[in-house]
């Protein structure tokens, strides 16, 4: 096995780990992995912040700056409370709806603690 195949390996299973246990920031994971490569010479420096620049990368990260924004300021609620508003009673999957408004619920709460207890409240 090459040297530049083995150490992209390792990179990638320190990134796998680290993604999924969530021990340090995702953003600092990437970071580490991009610099990690530069510095043992597997990857020239444009190669290895190119992806960063990328157009669909930009596209994700204002998507989840706006959603958690909406998520703090209450927005997210409120859309979801009309669209409620406008559902119908008699639709035979409505109560299948309250039971997942109660698991995204919980998993909010499980996942950041009590920033969103005033949302998820006034959500229920």
């Amino acid at each position: 096995m090459d040297y530049s195949v083995a150490v992209t390996l390792g990179f990638l299973v320190f990134a796998i780990v680290m993604f999924a246990l969530e021990k340090i920031p995702l953003s600092i994971t990437a970071m580490i992995v991009a610099v990690g490569l530069h510095l043992s010479g597997v990857l020239t420096a444009t190669e290895a912040f190119k992806g960063f620049v990328d157009s669909n990368v930009i596209l994700f990260i204002a998507m989840f700056i706006i959603g958690a924004a909406f998520f703090e300021t209450g927005v997210a609620v409120d859309v979801g409370n009309v669209v409620n508003k406008f559902a119908k009673r008699n639709n035979p999957y409505y109560r299948y709806h309250d039971a997942y408004r109660y698991y995204v619920w919980f998993l909010v709460q499980h996942r950041y603690g009590s920033r969103y207890d005033s949302c998820c409240h006034r959500y229920l």
